[in-house]
Formats: structure tokens, C-alpha cells, sequence
């Protein structure tokens, strides 16, 4: 049964995705007063994550993790991301979310867009390997 249940700094380490998050990533994830998010599990498995990061005022920085589970039922994962992220915009009084998007990921700049993101412009060799990123935002 699914339940999107809020985020846990251990589902970080529980999620079975398709590449490694680095230590200093997912060190990241356990400050308790920077981070809001949410988990979708399927009885035990998670299919997905995602939430804020705090910047200031009514600003954050998004994320989200789709599992190799959560790929096989992606419809349940993006009706509840779409909800998720309503959600916490409202909770947190928030103006902007903005989020880095791999240029090479067209399925995450497509999902962007559908979440309500723009594309802002291109940030050249941000990734930790080196590559570019799209600066993307959702403004209220």
C-alpha cells in the first residue's frame, strides 16, 4: 500500500537508486532544521523522495530521488511529488524553489517542467563530475 510518510534522514541510506550519492551528500540530509521532505514508500520499499533544503527567508533549494522500485510505478510517484511539493511550499511560506537539473537527463527536465520549474539557465560543470546543470525554479 502506498504512503508518502515524511522524510527520514535514514531513508537516504535505504534507497536503491541507478548511481552512488557521495558521503558528503548525503551528510547533507541529516540536518534536522535544513531539510523538509517527504518519503513514498510502498509497504517497506521506498519508491521515491524528496523535499527542501532552507536556504532564507521564502527561498530553497529542491531535490527529489526516484528509486529503481519507484521507475517500474512512476505514475503513483509523480502524483504524489506534484502534491509533495505543493505542499511543502505551502508549509514553508515559500516564494522559490529552485533545483539543479542535469542537462543530460531529458526525462528530469521534462519532470521539472511538469512540477512547475523554469529553466533559468545553464550552469557549466557544476556536478561533482564535472558536468552541466540547469538552474531551475518554481516562483509563486
Amino acid at each position: 500500500m502506498l504512503k508518502l510518510r515524511t522524510f527520514d534522514k535514514k531513508d537516504i541510506e535505504n534507497i536503491d537508486l541507478d548511481f552512488v550519492i557521495e558521503k558528503q551528500h548525503k551528510d547533507a540530509f541529516i540536518a534536522p532544521d535544513q531539510v523538509h521532505g517527504y518519503t513514498l514508500t510502498d509497504d517497506d520499499v521506498i519508491l521515491g523522495m524528496g523535499g527542501i533544503h532552507k536556504m532564507w527567508g521564502r527561498v530553497a533549494e529542491g531535490w527529489f530521488f526516484i528509486s529503481k522500485q519507484g521507475k517500474i510505478k512512476y505514475k503513483s510517484v509523480v502524483k504524489h511529488t506534484y502534491y509533495m511539493f505543493d505542499v511543502i511550499e505551502t508549509e514553508n511560506e515559500l516564494d522559490r524553489i529552485q533545483a539543479s537539473v542535469s542537462a543530460d537527463d531529458p526525462t528530469a527536465i521534462r519532470f521539472a517542467r511538469w512540477l512547475g520549474f523554469e529553466n533559468e539557465g545553464l550552469m557549466r560543470q557544476y556536478g561533482v563530475d564535472g558536468g552541466d546543470y540547469y538552474r531551475m525554479a518554481r516562483i509563486k
